[in-house]
């Protein structure tokens, strides 16, 4: 039995490049956008909502500050991203504090990778990528948008220009959380090629830098199952489950090792669980028909 690599999960990353305090910019301004800045880049569940709430709040008290809605967007588009309800709504959302923030500040970098989001989403790559290339025309350190842009680049199929858009975001260096990321895209990659015991080192240092952030813990797991780590695997799903409780496919994931290892009822366990969180997955309906002895043909294991 051999697993089977799925499609590698590239953060499209959001974050907020540092932007000065606006001439004649309320304090509580200030400091509510400092703050949803900062639980946005926990990049974790609780940190993306509580961004939104705040940001939300702060438009309301001061609805022309216009760094605020680009931010905004990038959080609703996490959202988006991340959930499995109200997908419409967020991506809606994101469009219109977007457009607002381009309305006030047809220069700021921040902006334009914003709407650049909302197309990305939309599967409208291209313009998205002629929103991130004027982002970078504006700013061209801005290791976010170089991230955001080999994003696109996968997409479009160009695989070797997006590992060097990601490595562009890891070496300029000035910016943790896109360094970050460019890790974790960059391991993604590599596994997608089917260079597990490489995507290792980056997924590692992705994993420092982001601790909170379950794609990663997922990704690694896939990557050690590869290699045949099983029970190295179960620990990053384990991890990826407690950031993520509701992630279906890590307890699809973690059944697969569990299964591997001869391990039947926590297999049988995670199995159950990930048919919980979504019924129609059939390949946790086979895994567990496989343990309870029923012949099924061939058993696909993750």
């Amino acid at each position: 039995m051999f697993v089977k690599a799925t499609r590698p999960l590239y953060i499209i990353v959001f974050l907020l490049f540092l932007t000065p305090l606006q001439s004649g910019a309320e304090p509580s301004a200030q400091s509510l956008f400092l703050e949803g800045s900062r639980v946005y880049e926990s990049f974790t569940e609780e940190g993306i909502r509580k961004s939104s709430e705040i940001f939300e709040t702060l438009l309301k008290k001061s609805p022309s500050y216009a760094p605020a809605y680009p931010a905004l967007a990038e959080s609703y588009i996490q959202s988006y991203f991340r959930s499995f309800e109200k997908k419409a709504e967020f991506l809606e959302k994101a469009r219109i504090a977007a457009m607002k923030g381009l309305s006030l500040d047809d220069r700021s970098p921040e902006a334009h990778k914003a709407l650049s989001s909302v197309y990305f989403a939309e599967d409208r790559i291209e313009e998205a990528v002629s929103e991130l290339e004027r982002a970078l025309k504006i700013e061209p350190l801005y290791a976010r948008g170089w991230l955001n842009l080999g994003t696109c680049m996968l997409e479009l199929g160009k695989a070797e220009k997006a590992g060097q858009f990601f490595t562009r975001a890891i070496e300029l260096d000035n910016d943790p959380l896109a360094k970050g990321t460019g890790f974790y895209n960059l391991a993604s990659l590599q596994s997608a090629q089917g260079a597990y015991s490489e995507a290792l080192s980056p997924y590692a240092a992705a994993e420092d830098i982001l601790p909170g952030y379950y794609n990663i813990h997922y990704g690694k797991g896939v990557a050690l199952m590869n290699l045949n780590r099983d029970e190295e695997a179960v620990k990053s799903f384990e991890e990826a489950i407690t950031l993520k409780p509701d992630y279906g496919e890590a307890y699809l994931a973690l059944a697969s090792a569990h299964h591997r290892l001869g391990n039947k009822e926590e297999a049988a366990k995670a199995y159950e669980a990930a048919l919980k969180l979504e019924p129609q997955m059939e390949a946790a309906e086979r895994g567990l028909a496989a343990l309870k002895g029923k012949k099924i043909g061939c058993l696909f294991i993750y």
